[in-house]
Parts: C-alpha cells; sequence; structure tokens
C-alpha cells in the first residue's frame, strides 16, 4: 500500500509542478480563491466582501470549465453567486474549513454537514438555472444541478471535498479507491486511504504548502487523482499501472476502458441508476454530466444521437435499455425512452 500510495503522490507532484511552472496559469485559480475566502473566515461580511468573493469564484468556476458550452452561468453576471458566498461563510461550518481526513472517518456529523450543505448550494443554484433558462426561452431541466459544479465550489472555497469532475473520477476509479459518486461513502473511502497513507500524504502536503497558502487534505488527494485521470485520457497509462491497493478490504484490479468511451462516464452513471420510462436531458446538462462540452456534430446532427459504431455516447443508454426517441437541436434537447 506504501508504494501504491507514493505512485499516487508522484503524480500529485507533476500538477504542482505544472501549476508552478505558470506564475499566471489558470491551475492557480484555486489558490487565489480559496486564499481569497480564508482570509475572511470568522469574519462579519461588508457589501464589498462579499462581492470580492463573488469574484473570486466566478472566475475561479471559469477557469475550471463551469462556464463553457450552454452552461446556466453563462447567461449571469459574477454578482450570481452573492447567496452562495453568504451560505458558505456561516459559521455553522466552520468545522468544514480545511477538513481533515481523520475527522470524516471519526465523525459522521461532518459528513452529513458537508451533504447539507451541498443540498443547499443546489437549491440555490437550482434558481438561478431557472431564471437564467427563462431569460432566454430555454426549457426548465427537470435534473438537479451537477455535482460537479457543487465539489468544485466546496474545493475551491472551503476545500473540504475534492472536485468529482471527469478527470478527477477517472483517477479513483482506475486507483480502487473510491466510487466516483459524489456521496458520504466516496468521501469516507478518500478519508480513509489518507490516513491509512497519512505520513506519506502529510509530508508531501507540507512540502507544497507556502506561507500564502496551506493545502488542505482534499486538494492533496484532488491533485493526485485529477491528474491520473489526465494523465490516462491523454494515452499516458504505461507509467500509472495498477491495480493499486487502497483500503484493508478493497482491491481494484486494472481496467482501461478506450479513450472515446471513458469520456462519457459520468452521462454512463446517470442512465446506470436511472428508473424513469421517459427522460429530457439538454445538451447543456450532458455537458454538465461529462464534464466538458459536446462536440460540435452533437449540436448539427440529428445522427449523432443514433447508434452507430462510431457514435460511443449512445451506448450510455443503450446499454441501459433506453433508445433516443427524439432529438430537437433547435431547442438542445434530447429524449430518452425505455425500450
Amino acid at each position: 500500500m506504501k508504494n501504491s500510495a507514493l505512485k499516487i503522490i508522484d503524480k500529485g507532484n507533476q500538477f504542482v509542478k505544472l501549476m508552478l511552472s505558470d506564475e499566471n496559469g489558470r491551475y492557480r485559480s484555486w489558490e487565489h480563491c480559496y486564499s481569497a475566502f480564508a482570509k475572511y473566515k470568522g469574519q462579519t461580511l461588508t457589501y464589498d466582501d462579499i462581492d470580492f468573493l463573488c469574484l473570486h469564484l466566478s472566475f475561479y468556476l471559469a477557469s475550471w470549465g463551469m462556464y463553457r458550452g450552454s452552461s446556466f452561468l453563462l447567461q449571469k453576471d459574477y454578482k450570481v453567486h452573492n447567496a452562495v458566498v453568504v451560505e458558505l461563510m456561516k459559521d455553522e461550518y466552520k468545522h468544514l474549513w480545511a477538513a481533515k481526513c481523520e475527522d470524516y472517518v471519526n465523525h459522521s456529523d461532518r459528513l452529513k454537514k458537508v451533504f447539507s450543505l451541498s443540498r443547499t448550494l443546489k437549491e440555490i443554484y437550482n434558481g438561478i438555472r431557472i431564471s437564467a433558462n427563462l431569460a432566454i426561452n430555454r426549457e426548465i431541466p427537470v435534473q438537479p444541478i451537477s455535482d460537479t459544479l457543487i465539489t468544485k465550489i466546496l474545493m475551491g472555497t472551503l476545500g473540504c471535498v475534492p472536485a468529482y469532475d471527469r478527470y478527477f473520477n477517472d483517477g479513483v476509479k482506475k486507483c480502487g479507491v473510491s466510487s466516483a459518486q459524489f456521496n458520504s461513502k466516496s468521501i469516507y473511502d478518500l478519508s480513509k486511504y489518507y490516513t491509512l497513507n497519512s505520513s506519506d500524504f502529510e509530508k508531501w502536503r507540507c512540502s507544497i504548502s507556502r506561507a500564502e497558502v496551506e493545502y488542505p487534505q482534499m486538494k492533496v488527494l484532488d491533485m493526485c487523482f485529477w491528474q491520473i485521470g489526465y494523465d490516462s485520457d491523454m494515452n499516458k497509462e504505461n507509467d500509472i499501472d495498477m491495480p493499486i491497493v487502497v483500503t484493508s478490504s478493497r482491491i481494484s484490479e486494472t481496467h482501461r476502458e478506450p479513450r472515446t468511451e471513458r469520456k462519457f462516464t459520468g452521462l454512463k452513471q446517470y442512465f446506470d441508476v436511472a428508473q424513469e420510462n421517459r427522460i429530457t436531458l439538454t445538451l447543456s446538462r450532458i455537458e454538465e454530466l461529462i464534464g466538458e462540452p459536446l462536440c460540435a456534430s452533437a449540436r448539427k446532427h440529428h445522427a449523432y444521437w443514433h447508434p452507430s459504431p462510431t457514435h460511443t455516447i449512445t451506448k450510455c443508454w443503450v446499454e441501459n435499455g433506453y433508445k433516443t426517441a427524439e432529438v430537437d437541436l433547435n431547442a438542445e434537447i434530447i429524449t430518452f425512452e425505455k425500450v
């Protein structure tokens, strides 16, 4: 297990070296946002303070892909995060700041608080999304706000959970450390793995922390597994061979899906648990699920949404018993039905 942890840390070190190679690179936006919020911890916020933090949060999210494609956030200015900033800075969440993995392992109330906050943030952003869609006469999605958006916010402000985006999800699955779904079990498994290898992780965390920013433990995990997922997607699997033993009860075998199929992991997971007979998804929602913009063909050609050897995205629903029922590219809506 020790050697496995060191391999994972080595991947995180690659991320840090890349970040430090450009003093104005986009990867530094996390440091700027997290440090800005940390300065106001426990303080009574003025209007200008909230405005300042909204700017930081907005640019951080843009740097990490949350304003691309047809995201509803593109329809709003930075001040739309006002209620979210106020919520995050409430005293009731003070124990979540730079949360330690051992606390998640030993105190279930910490995990409950994380997901209570997550639900509140989703409610706030759902209202914003409704307003944004009504403003441009777009159909209001019935799907919940994505975990990718919420966990990126929690990572960039409180540093209390990793950002469950495509690369991070691919990384944890490749290593068998936890599931790629944002839930209590996944956070617990990640925290357990960190605590079992705390001497190695803490040594590295201290080495990369600086006077202006101390890296929280969840950011350490976030960087390590993100880099593993990224390298895997770039076809660099040779130097990250697994399996890796991650807990006393789990061993994950190496599993390499074709790159084009790995890209749609989030969408497939959505259909894996779907129960409705008829599902309607906007292209924006599909992009949230896969964690990146769809290709140009997705918005130009109806055939893209129907099964063919080259359209691997369709496996996400076909293999779960759904068919493509309707394709409305003008409204950017795809409807699926149980077969």
